[in-house]
């Protein structure tokens, strides 16, 4: 409710809420080093608070508190909880990239775990979609540019690669607007709150059995195989990729899951982009640094790429959209390959790797159909097998 309340105090003065361990402004911690500021958010398994470094001339950082989301009376629980919380703190303390916090300290004190990390000014990406307030109020988008979405997508990406390339993969399994904060001095996105990631082991030794202790996210941007408790690297990149519809449409995911019931209102390369995020299978799904390259094709001025005109006036400037419309325009799609107006093009905007590609299989496919399917994979390795269809009228 607002009232302020003393550091020891169990319950509101005012409304009469327990206060389940909560921190007031001023309360200290670890012996006076840490003073609290003002509470900055409280999650379901932790609190986080904005506080000033007492021994480095009050810095101010931020602090977050595991909360009591368990069964307290459960001591195997509780140490889950614990190791869960201390993992959070391993991960961030190995990590080393501009887009990740910082960790100054973890310390345990009465009982609860804290870990003391770099505060970041500026506003998380929720505060430009329709949104909740503190207070339950429904504030009104605050709608970003597409361009500089796609920018700030294309961050994400980075950090998202350094995290999937680590040599025990790091996986977030909670990307989404409300952690991925617009650092106010540079512009730069950066990602926060790693209470739910985890590092990937060899295969047979995998986390994740499909028990409620595995599952983490929020629904609408997880994907389906996190909800089995088996998180891969893509998954976070199905997590950007809903993040980013959502910043892009204001339609919040989270209302319907797994249905983007605006993507066709998208600019077409780069709603097919986001797409190949969004499929089902991990495997087939894009990976960060193939969601970047995609969206980095359609962030580069129009003017410096050659665009390919399909029947019709279609014109794509990038090879993500170069499927769908191969697909629509099959025949003319096979002579394009075959005539050598793919090469040229491909040459044209500097995709020698799919050049050679398309000259290999030219001169080992007689069959055109064939060919184009081949070179198709080429372009997207993740493209759905096509399936007999009858036709009830023959």
């Amino acid at each position: 409710c607002g009232q302020g309340v003393r550091p020891q105090a169990r319950f509101c003065p005012r409304c009469g809420e327990r206060l389940e361990g909560r921190l007031a402004p001023g309360a200290e911690l670890e012996g006076g080093n840490y003073r609290i500021v003002q509470s900055i958010s409280k999650g379901g398994m932790g609190a986080v608070y904005l506080a000033q470094d007492r021994r480095a001339f009050d810095r101010l950082c931020v602090i977050k508190q595991m909360l009591e989301y368990y069964d307290p009376s459960d001591p195997e629980e509780r140490l889950r909880a614990e190791r869960r919380f201390e993992e959070e703190g391993r991960t961030l303390a190995a990590l080393s990239h501009p887009g990740v916090p910082k960790i100054y300290a973890f310390f345990s004190e009465n009982g609860r775990f804290y870990i003391v990390m770099e505060h970041i000014e500026g506003k998380d990406l929720e505060s430009f979609v329709t949104h909740q307030d503190d207070q339950g109020q429904t504030v009104p988008a605050k709608r970003l540019p597409q361009e500089e979405i796609i920018r700030y997508t294309i961050q994400a990406c980075r950090i998202l690669e350094y995290l999937h390339s680590q040599p025990r993969p790091v996986v977030h399994q909670d990307v989404k607007p409300a952690n991925l904060i617009l650092e106010s001095q540079l512009g730069l996105v950066r990602l926060v709150d790693f209470g739910t990631a985890h590092t990937r082991g060899p295969i047979d030794a995998r986390p994740g059995n499909g028990s409620g202790d595995d599952i983490y996210g929020t629904d609408g941007y997880a994907p389906p195989e996190q909800y089995r408790g088996n998180p891969e690297p893509q998954s976070d990149v199905f997590a950007l990729a809903a993040t980013a519809y959502h910043l892009l449409t204001d339609d919040d995911p989270r209302d319907h899951p797994f249905k983007w019931l605006r993507l066709n209102t998208l600019p077409r390369e780069l709603a097919l982009a986001l797409g190949r995020a969004f499929r089902a299978n991990p495997e087939q799904r894009s990976t960060a640094r193939e969601l970047r390259e995609a969206l980095e094709a359609l962030a580069t001025p129009k003017r410096t790429l050659e665009a390919f005109t399909f029947p019709g006036g279609d014109q794509i400037r990038s090879v993500g959209a170069l499927p769908a419309l191969c697909d629509e325009h099959w025949d003319a799609a096979r002579s394009f390959l075959y005539n050598g107006d793919f090469c040229r093009w491909l040459g044209d905007i500097n995709r020698l790797d799919l050049v050679v590609a398309a000259e290999g299989i030219v001169e080992q496919h007689a069959n055109h159909d064939a060919g184009l399917e081949a070179f198709l994979r080429q372009v997207d390795p993740g493209l759905p097998r096509p399936r007999m269809v009858a036709d009830p009228s023959v």
